[in-house]
This record gives C-alpha cells, structure tokens and sequence, in this order.
C-alpha cells in the first residue's frame, strides 16, 4: 500500500508542520542543522510526532522569498512500539517527573534521575520506553536525511497525552539519537501535546504575524477560548479529551479531561463476540467525560485524527454526537498528503466478490465426514458441490482429531473460474470438537456412538487474518457445544454475519506486516530447530516435496505457515498454491521501475520479493489428508509443501517426500542425495544462524515462550522476522552479484572493485546451484534488475569463514543441548562427597594410629618409670635399656670401618676411572640351559667389529677382597698378555643402569635378560640412530664363564656374607 493510503487522516502532521515554523522563529538558532544539496537555499524546521500506533515527520522549507515547503514521512513501527504506548497510557506507570510542583517531589525523584544518567553515560537509552522511542525518531530522521539531503540537529517534539508519557523522556529520546529538543518560549508546558498541534494545523489558535513575536503576542490575546472535543481513532486505541484552548501554546487539557483506552483500537473488533458490544463501549468511551462532567461547556469544535479515522467510525461519530446533543456536526478532519479534501466516508473498499462462508462438519458412524449445513449462501446452494470440494469433509476432520478435546486444520481449496472471476485458491480453517452424546437435549437417532464430533469451518478468500479468526472460531465453536443443542444454529448465523460486515466494510483489508501474525512462534520454531531452522527456510526456496508429520494438527499446520511467513510479502500472494495448474501471479506480475528505498514495501517489491514458490506445478496443503495423495503423485506436480497426520504416509516417504519432518520426533530426513548436499550449512549460514538462536536462549521464557524475558527488541517475533529478511535480501543480492562478475568475467574495466571474490559463496555453492534450477528463481531473475547489488550489499551477514568462536560456540551448544554441565555437575557433586567421605575415613584411620602410638609411648613410659622407682626401692643400679656402650671398641671400630669403606669406595674409585678412560663393556652371560643362545658383539674405539668374543676363566678372576670392580660389572678379563681392550660402551635397550646401592641385585637382573631385547649403538653415532647388529655365537670362554658364575644370588645371603666379613674384619658385632 502506498503512504498516501496509510492514513486518510492527516490534522496531526499539518499541525507539526505550522508548529515548527513557530518553534524555529521563537527558539535558539540552528547553525549546526543546515541542508546538504537539495534545497541548498532554503532554511527549514523539523517535528516529530509520536502517536499511538506509529510516528511521523514533518520538515518545512523556506525558500527565499518566503514560500514555505512542506513534507512529511510515515513509519509504522510495529507491535514493540504499540505495546511501549499502551504501557504509558496505564495509570500504574505514573511516577514524579519534571516539571515539579515542589521540593518534595524534586528530592523524591532524584534516584530515578540519578539511574537513568548512569544508563546514559554507559552510551546506552535512559529507559526502555525510551530507547524504543529513540528507534522511532531515528527512523523517521534517517528517512529525511536521505529524501532531502539535509543534516538534522535540532527538532520540535509532540505527542499523544498519554498519562505515564514525561517531558524527559522525550528530552533523552532525543538526546539518545543526537537531536536537540527544542519547545517554543510560549509553551504552557514542554510537550506539545496532540490536541494542540491539531488545533494548530487547522489555522487556530495561530497568530498572523508570527515573524514578529511583540505583535504574536498581542493578537493571541485577542483570540477566543473554544471548547474542543479531540478524538483520536487508530488501530490499538481510542483517546477522547474535551480540552478548553485560546492559543496552541496554552491548551487547558488536565488528565481529568482526557480518556485514554488502548483496547478499543480498530484491531480489535475481531475479538469481540459481535460487533454490535464493540461500538457499544466505544460509543461509552466517546461520551464519558461529558457524562461525567455535565457542567462542562459543550464542544464548539470536533476534531479528529488517527489513521483508523475514515468510512464506518465517521458515520459513527457524527449519530452518536447527533444523538446526545441534538444536533449535527461538521466533524473537522485534515487534507490528505496529496493536499485534496476527502469526503467524511472513504471510497469503499475494493471486495473481489467471495464474502466468507461458514459450514459444519460432522462425522456419521456409517458414511464418515459429511458436511452438514452451509451458512453465508442461499437456501438449497452447496458451495461443495458447486466448486467440486468433495475432500472437503476429510480435510476438516482432520485424522486424529478424536485425540483431544479441541484441535485445529488448516487447508486449501480451489475455487474454479467463473464468468470474468479466474480461477483462485481459497483457504479454510476448522475448529474440531466433541461431547458425549448423553449430554445432549435431543439426541438424534443417527447418533449411535457414545461421542458426537463436529467442526466448525470457515473458508475465506485469504489466510492472513487466521491468527485472529481462529481465536474467534474457538469462543463461536466452545459455545455452539455448550449449548448441548446442535439444531440450535443461531450463534453460527450471526458469526457468519459478522464476517459479511467486516468484509463489506473493509475490515482486515491486507496491510504490510500482518503475515507475522499467522503460524506458530518464531521464537518456539527456532528454540526447536535451532540451526535446522535455516535448512528448512533455505528448502523452502528450492522447492522440493517438502512432507511434514506429525500427530497435532494445528501444530502441523502452523508450522508450515510459520516457515513460509518468513518470506516477505508471500502469505499474501498465495493465490496460485491449491492447484499446480494455476499460474496467475506470474501472468500478472510486472517488472518494477521505480524504488523508493524509504517505503519498504516499494524496496521489497524492487528486490523481487516475494520469491513466489507457489506457482506453476506447486501445491500448497497445510493438512492434507490421504484421499488427495493422487494430486501429489501426478506428473504435473513438481514441488509441494504438505502436512499429515496419518503414520501410513511415513512407510511410503520416498514416493511422497524428498525431504520428511517428523515434528512428533523432532527429526529431519532428506531422502534426496543432492537435495542434501544443497541444503548443507556454510561457516557463514551456520554463525549467522547460532547468533539468532542464542539470542532466542538468552531471553527465553517458560511462561511466555512468545515474548522475551527482557522485553526488549532482541530475541523478539520481529527480530527475527527482520533476520530473516534482511538475509533473504543479502542473498539475491550476492547472487545478482555473482551473476555480474560471471557475465564480465573477462571485462577488466567491468569489475567491482568494492566486492571481494563472489560473494555468493558464504551462502553455499551447492545451493546456489540448486536454486538457480528452481521455478522461484527464473521468475524473480526475469523481472528484476540485474544490479540489485547497488542496492543492497552484496553480503553474507556473517561473512567469513569458520574461526575458533564458531567452534566455541557450537561447543556450547552442544553442552547446553545435552545437558553435559548438568550431567558434570552431578558427577562432580558425587565425586566431592567421595571425596569428602574418604578424607574422613582416612582422617579416621590416622587420629586412630595417632592415639594407639600416643598410647604405647605412655606404656612403655609408665613401665620405665616403674622400674625405676622399683631399683630405687631395691638399691640396685638402674637396668640399661640395652647394650652397655663401649667408647673406646665402638671409636676403633668406626675408624676400622671408615678405613675400609675409604679403601672400598677409593678401589670402585679407581675402576670407574679406568673404564672410563678404557671405555664400558662386558659379555653378558646367557641363560642357564641355553648356551648356544647368541651374544652381540662388542665395537672398538677404533670403529671395527671383533669376530671373537673374550673371556677369563674363573682362575683368573680376583677375588672380592682383592678388586670390587670386576664382580660388580664383570667386566672383560684381561687378554694373554694380562691387558685390557678398549672396548665402547653399549647402551642395552629396555634396560636401566644399575644403582650402587643395588648393584648385586641389578646385575644378576641383567645377566637374566634375554639376549634378544639387547641392542649395541656405537658411541659416534646421532642420538636419534639405532644400530641393530645380529647375534653371534657364544665361545667356549663365555661358556666356561656361564657355569663358573651362578645366575643369581640370594640378596639376603649376600647381604649377610657382607655383614660377617665387616664383623670379623672390626671384630664389634652391627645391629641389624
């Protein structure tokens, strides 16, 4: 819809617009606001406005001659910003605020200020009302900057009266963006409220001479007060105020004279059981303060403002104000943006002749679903026998539905061409419900069964608005049941009337933005999926035959609307999905010419969107039952996205199904090979979408799964929603980019030097592929410029490749997804009190040990005394508790044995030094009963191999008393001639170096090791180097070596031979 259809009512920006001229006159200068090209010699002034369900812009030029220019821009918000309004409107958010009344209020709000300068310092908003606001302003000031070229630094601020809304959150939603808030010097107080910059757009309460502030102010004393009745009419509020105003500076307007009601916006006449109570109350809320204040002036002037404010609602004011005042009145209401007066009623709204239907569906103990009754068309007609519907039933009887107490189908029909109307898809939505039949007044005699089932079923024209019908069709469906007289059909007559009226009267006419109301929560879609989300969205786009399963259907259903709501523009452009054969949106479909890249819906519509993968041979059925599985088996159906909740349809996926989600078991199967190569995630796609899940897990919340925990704009319905847009935009954009560089690959001067290699590969080669074969693709390719990269950057979000905070992350996630921090935490909690238990135990067992010793040391105490006091008594000498010293044996004695042990140590001295200079070696001797078995050979210094080995006999080994060094090591005995070979060293592999103190055990070990193991690397050799020598034959020598010496001795007899030689050698006996 273009801006000049948003809001026929227009009063609040034209009031902006003479207000800050005013306001630039009479405050500081502007030297830092200046334009940057377009009107170059013009000065101007900015307004912003802040209503109840969206914001608004004004900027007034000034040429030279005086001529003034004015312009005006529109945003829409969104659902934040409405629920931000609606919260300042309560009562329970008032709290002190400038400007005080007196000290006491000053002090009491100094930590309030105190917080939200804290909040400001740290660079961040001072409230959150206020931060969603700041969104708001910067919108609205980018849109200027960028359609005039022009620089803002200062602005004049007006709003609704809202009760909780304070001049400082304005000053700090201004500051926040970098504006400078500026109010004219008049003012009565800093905000300039609606009702005075209405009055003020109308040419009243406006001097002449504003130029000239001395005669302003004479000529505004000499304007008359009015009463003003201001309604304010828009999509999620109703405001009334009976204002008494002289100027537009000093309107009398106290919250005793103001109703604000932020439930009776035109949204939300849906939600009322008939319209009849909606204008009912609103009727009430208009004529509440003259009821409640009949002593008040009546009004002399209505005004009206408010994008709602148009066709039905005038009608309504102007009988209502006729009726309590008896008399007709010229309700005042502004020019549209185009500067031509409307009428009081809008042109009615353009009806494409199909007015919703509502039928019943019961289901027979003999014939099964049946419809029973049409409401909406003529006595005797049968839509379903007129349009051929005959699974008309079974799709609303959904299988399963017997299940629980209340389920919901989703569905889709096709309405053949009639006469000049084409051929068209209808979409349906039933409510299932059942009772036992005992309960029943009067009991048919066709029920039979112990239970009676029937749904309630609307077929509409679109399913945008099914979000807030289905809340509808539940309270209608609820109370037709409760009734417990199914005959009685009155309440279904008068839903279907209601929905007659609201469709001839334009309600729900398709608006931007309202898909995202239809289809379950994105924020439950991605906390289930998580990354798979992204898979099934990039599925989506080529177009396979997507199979969802699942045993709830309106879980099933919503699913699916949810994925394909996340393709800007495409629920309302799904009138070609019933049937594979229809093809309209593409026969209509018309390049685009012209962008306007401030209006978002002229920006998507430039880009392409929506991609439309419900056109020729695509089939669109959110429940389908098993009689329409012949439609999805026929040639001319290429791609479909269905949903089923019968398990029959899982044994034959692969016929119906390249790719099944079993949303009962939360798995994903791909039965198409190529299908998964496509659909597999890049490093980009991958960060990109973990970004948007842990924001969706860090403002989660169990009670409200729907909304963040933090209330904020991050992890919220439209976060994602933009996400997901602002990545489909990224990558058409990088494709038409690659598409460029491809085309002038050899074209130097055609290159973009702004763009880094293709940058369509951060969302998948192999899916890029894919989708340039799909059907979405070649229409959007045809009827797009081939430059959208100038538009859009051509770039990933989360360009790049994987880094180590990708694996981090995806580490934590999978930590969080299988509860691995709490399973650890279990662990950890045992093995600390394991732990603990056994430090006590242990604590136990030695303060025991502790004790006893305590307890022998006391013993013997107790027993050394008592001997003494007994050799006391007795006159004996004291027994010695052992041994009698002897100084003078025991000072010889350890001179002897320090000699010895000199003369040992000095001889094991010497023999080191010996074979250290001679080199180390020596024949190990082999194992008793295997003399045969090998021995390696030993490497001279000199580098050359011996071909014999040596030894001595047992004649002319020395005795121990004589040398240690040869049965400590056995080394080699002397040649002939009584010399000794050099020999090298060999290092023996898995094998270690005997220690002294053990050196009779450690060498009889070694003497017992096989020979197989032993390994000679020559000394010269690199440290990394093993040199492997084969075995040799033993000699007679080394044989007659082997039964001379004794394998191995007994440790504790040599030990004790040891022993009584020393004994005998100091003749002093050693304690053992």
């Amino acid at each position: 819809m273009s801006l000049p259809n948003y809001f026929t009512s227009r009063t609040i920006l034209l009031a902006l617009a003479s207000l800050v001229a005013i306001a630039s006159a009479f405050s500081l200068e502007n030297d830092d606001q200046h334009p940057l090209h377009a009107h170059t010699n013009s000065n101007f002034s900015v307004g912003f406005s802040l209503q109840s369900s969206y914001g608004a812009a004004a900027v007034i030029f000034e040429g030279v001659d005086g001529t003034l220019e004015t312009y005006t821009r529109i945003y829409e918000p969104g659902y934040l910003y409405q629920q931000v309004m609606t919260k300042l409107s309560l009562q329970s958010s008032q709290h002190v605020a400038p400007p005080y009344e007196n000290d006491g209020e000053y002090w009491a709000d100094q930590p309030r200020k105190g917080a939200r300068m804290a909040l400001k310092t740290l660079g961040l908003p001072a409230s959150y009302e206020v931060g969603v606001l700041a969104q708001v302003i910067q919108h609205l000031r980018s849109q200027l900057e960028f359609d005039f070229g022009i620089s803002l630094s200062e602005a004049v601020f007006t709003s609704s009266h809202l009760l909780a809304l304070y001049q400082d959150d304005l000053e700090d939603a201004a500051e926040n963006v970098g504006i400078k808030y500026v109010a004219p010097r008049w003012q009565f107080k800093p905000i300039l409220w609606e009702t005075a910059t209405a009055y003020a757009g109308h040419g009243l309460g406006m001097c002449q001479h504003w130029r000239d502030e001395t005669r302003c102010r004479e000529e505004n004393t000499q304007l008359p007060e009015t009463t003003v009745l201001a309604v304010h009419y828009s999509r999620n509020a109703l405001t009334v105020s009976l204002a008494e105003i002289q100027t537009a500076f000093d309107t009398w307007e106290p919250d005793y004279r103001r109703v604000e009601n932020f439930t009776l916006g035109g949204d939300a006449i849906p939600g009322y059981p008939s319209s009849n109570e909606y204008w009912a109350n609103v009727k009430e809320t208009l004529l509440e303060i003259m009821d409640k204040y009949p002593l008040f002036a009546r009004p002399n002037i209505v005004m009206v403002t408010g994008d709602m404010a148009y066709g039905y609602f005038m009608e309504f004011l102007k009988e209502t104000l006729y009726d309590y005042l008896g008399r007709h009145w010229e309700v005042t209401r502004s020019p549209t943006m185009d500067g031509k007066e409307t009428g009081s009623t809008p042109p009615a709204p353009e009806i494409n002749g199909f007015i919703p239907l509502v039928t019943v569906v019961g289901f027979h103990h003999a014939r099964g679903p049946e419809v029973e009754s049409w409401y909406g068309v003529e006595e005797g007609v049968d839509p379903a026998a007129d349009n051929d519907w005959p699974l008309l039933p079974f799709m609303a009887l959904s299988d399963g539905a017997h299940a629980s107490s209340e389920d919901f189908s989703y569905f889709t029909l096709l309405r053949p061409a009639r006469g000049s109307l084409p051929a068209t898809s209808l979409f349906g939505i039933s409510c299932t419900r059942q009772m036992d039949a005992s309960l029943l007044i009067n009991r048919p005699a066709d029920v039979t069964r112990s239970t009676v089932q029937k749904a309630v079923v609307v077929i509409a024209d679109s399913p945008q608005f099914f979000g807030m019908l289905r809340e509808r069709l539940s309270v209608v469906t609820s109370a037709w049941f409760a009734q417990k007289e199914f005959t009685d059909t009155e309440i279904l007559k008068r839903f279907q009337d209601s929905l007659k009226e609201e469709k001839e009267r334009g309600v729900g006419l398709a608006e931007e933005d309202r898909e995202e109301y239809l289809g379950m929560s994105l924020r439950e879609l991605v906390r289930e999926f998580r990354w798979q989300t992204l898979v099934l969205f990039k599925c989506c786009l080529l177009q396979p035959k997507m199979l969802f399963f699942g045993s709830r259907c309106e879980r099933l259903c919503m699913m699916q609307f949810s994925l394909i709501s996340l393709i800007p523009g495409l629920i309302r452009n799904l009138q070609d999905c019933a049937d594979p054969d229809l093809d309209s949106y593409e026969k209509q479909l018309v390049k685009p010419t012209s962008l306007k890249t401030s209006d978002r819906s002229s920006l998507l519509s430039y880009m392409g969107l929506p991609l439309q993968i419900f056109g020729k041979g695509s089939l669109f059925g959110p429940y389908t039952p098993l009689q329409q599985l012949d439609i999805l088996a026929d040639y001319g159906t290429k791609s479909y996205i269905v949903g089923s909740t019968n398990s029959l349809l899982l044994q034959q996926k692969d016929r119906y199904s390249d790719i099944l989600i079993n949303l009962d078991e939360m798995t994903i199967n791909i039965t198409s090979s190529s299908l998964r190569s496509a659909l597999t995630l890049s490093a980009a796609d991958r960060r990109w979408m973990d970004f948007i899940t842990q924001s969706v897990n860090d403002t989660w919340d169990e009670s409200n799964p729907g909304r963040p925990k933090t209330m904020g704009y991050v992890g919220s319905e439209e976060f994602i929603r933009l996400q997901f847009e602002e990545y489909l935009l990224s990558l058409i954009s990088a494709v038409k980019c690659h598409n460029y560089l491809n085309h002038h690959a050899h074209n130097p001067k055609a290159m973009l030097p702004q763009v880094e290699g293709d940058p369509s590969s951060d969302f998948g080669n192999d899916w890029i592929e894919a989708w340039t074969r799909s059907e979405n693709y070649r229409i959007w390719e045809r009827n797009t410029d081939s430059h959208l990269f100038d538009i859009v950057e051509p770039k990933h979000p989360c360009a790049g490749g994987l880094t180590i905070d990708d694996v981090q992350r995806r580490i934590a996630e999978q930590v969080k997804e299988f509860h691995l921090d709490e399973r650890f935490a279990v662990g950890k909690e045992v093995l600390g009190r394991n732990l603990q238990a056994g430090r006590e135990k242990a604590s136990t067992v030695f303060n025991k040990l502790y004790a006893d010793m305590e307890a022998l040391k006391e013993s013997q105490r107790r027993k050394h005394e008592e001997a003494r006091r007994e050799a006391e008594k007795d006159g004996t000498p004291m027994p010695s508790p052992g041994f009698a010293p002897d100084l003078n044996g025991a000072k010889q004695t350890v001179q002897s044995v320090s000699s010895k042990a000199g003369a040992y140590i000095g001889s094991w001295g010497t023999w080191m030094g010996e074979k250290r200079k001679t080199g180390w070696g020596r024949a190990a001797a082999p194992h008793k009963g295997k003399e045969n078995t090998p021995s390696p050979p030993r490497s001279m210094r000199n580098g050359k191999s011996t071909d014999t080995a040596r030894s001595t006999s047992m004649d002319d080994r020395p005795k121990t008393g004589q040398s240690y060094e040869e049965s400590i090591f056995d080394a080699e005995g002397n040649e002939g001639n009584g010399s000794v070979k050099e020999v090298k060293r060999a290092d023996i592999v898995h094998s270690h170096r005997p220690h002294p103190s053990k050196f009779h055990e450690e060498m009889n070990d070694f003497i017992d090791a096989p020979k197989d193991i032993t390994k000679v690397i020559p000394r010269d050799a690199p440290k990394s180097t093993t040199v492997v020598v084969p075995d040799v034959v033993v000699v007679e020598e080394s044989k007659k070596w082997e039964e001379t010496i004794p394998n191995k001795a007994d440790p504790a007899e040599r030990t004790s031979a040891v022993a009584e030689a020393v004994e005998d050698a100091t003749a002093t006996p050693i304690s053992p």
